[in-house]
């Protein structure tokens, strides 16, 4: 059966906290690993230190990951997803 891509809309809420949720490609359990979470957390830290956004918490599953963030002054979403997961 065909993945379905959902089709989200986000507001861009300036001094607002957004809580993000991703999941990994196919739905793989890729943070099976402390070298992998540990990668990860380290591309979040130089992510936030780049773009200026709080990070207020996290926690990694198998397959997804949840994030609270609040984004500083002319960052979105879609920019702060892509300097976390592209690297």
């Amino acid at each position: 059966m065909p993945q379905v891509r959902k089709k989200l809309r986000r507001r861009e809420v300036p001094t607002h906290a957004r809580f993000l949720t991703c999941s990994c490609i196919h739905r793989l359990p890729l943070f099976k690993t402390d070298a992998i979470k540990d990668a990860f957390v380290a591309q979040i830290v130089i992510a936030q230190q780049r773009l200026g956004f709080i990070v207020i918490a996290w926690v990694l599953m198998p397959e997804h990951f949840h994030i609270l963030l609040l984004p500083s002054p002319g960052q979105t979403i879609p920019g702060i997803l892509a300097a976390i997961k592209r690297p």
